[in-house]
């Protein structure tokens, strides 16, 4: 019984998706992440922020960090919003996770309100 709770809680494969992690520890040949956000939270959704922990900067992504928190070790959160994309190096430097995602409580019938589609797509690519 306890397994099975797991499972649901953790996915199939037992990997916890909303866990801090490092891309390239699940897939080495990973040496580039990506993430483009197709919606911001708002009509249909709440949540999906994206947090580098540990002042992990998101090299180049334009996360808005300063070098006074990267500095400081602050974690570096950067909040969904359409048509953003994070770029970053896959490897240790960028242990991050993604905030789970909930949806919007809405006064509109459900026949008529947007669903949730995705949040973000998440591609990590090896250098070349």
């Amino acid at each position: 019984e306890e397994e099975e709770e797991e499972e649901e809680e953790n996915g199939e494969d037992g990997y916890d998706s909303l866990a801090a992690h490092v891309d390239a520890a699940n897939i080495a040949s990973y040496d580039y992440s990506a993430v483009l956000y197709l919606n911001a939270p708002g009509h249909s959704f709440e949540g999906g922020d994206f947090v580098f922990r540990d002042g992990g900067h998101g090299g180049g992504g334009g996360g808005g960090t300063s070098d006074d928190a990267l500095v400081s070790g602050e974690n570096q959160v950067v909040e969904p919003s359409r048509g953003r994309l994070l770029l970053f190096t896959s490897g240790c430097e960028n242990l991050h996770q993604v905030m789970a995602v909930r949806p919007r409580e809405s006064k509109v019938p459900a026949s008529s309100s947007a669903s949730a589609a995705a949040v973000a797509v998440v591609a990590a690519a090896a250098a070349a």
